[in-house]
């Protein structure tokens, strides 16, 4: 910050550029408990693309081994990941998953099954699988996992995403 700014800005004028739309974005991936500065270069690695450094973010406590699958291994891990989409249908009801190209998702009752407290209860809870048809879960390496919850704080998400990711 410098003094004897623009006029109309009150004699201040800040120094440098503020990127709003990174920040913006920056700020909502901080809250699913991802670390400010890991939000940042993901986006930074994404050209700003929110949903891709999501998933990049996600990719990353996964600790994808970047690892290629041929075609026939693609195929297989294609099926059981359909597979595992049913499955995960007959456990938590038809209802409560949600399939896209990209991701499952899967709807968790917050209050019961996940016992968590007031206020964070009272608001669904979310498990999100993300895939690709590249990917090489199941067959090889680990799914790629975000927790989201609206209510609960950013550190204790975070603690949850580094849970997740080692547990898996």
């Amino acid at each position: 910050i410098t003094s004897g700014g623009a006029k109309g800005a009150g004699g201040i004028e800040l120094a440098g550029a503020i990127d709003w739309a990174t920040e913006s974005a920056s700020c909502g991936l901080e809250a699913l408990g991802f670390d400010a500065a890991d939000c940042k270069q993901a986006l930074r690695d994404v050209n700003g693309d929110e949903d891709a450094a999501t998933r990049l973010l996600a990719a990353r406590l996964a600790r994808s081994d970047g690892s290629t699958l041929n075609g026939a291994e693609l195929q297989m891990a294609a099926e059981e990941r359909s597979d595992e989409v049913e499955a995960l249908k007959a456990i938590f009801g038809d209802a409560a998953v949600g399939s896209t190209k990209g991701a499952v998702e899967i709807s968790l009752d917050s209050a019961d099954a996940l016992g968590l407290r007031p206020p964070a209860r009272k608001v669904p809870s979310t498990l999100t699988l993300f895939v690709d048809e590249k990917d090489a879960y199941p067959v090889r390496g680990r799914p790629k996992l975000l927790f989201r919850n609206a209510l609960l704080p950013p550190g204790v998400l975070r603690d949850v995403q580094r849970r997740l990711a080692a547990h898996v």
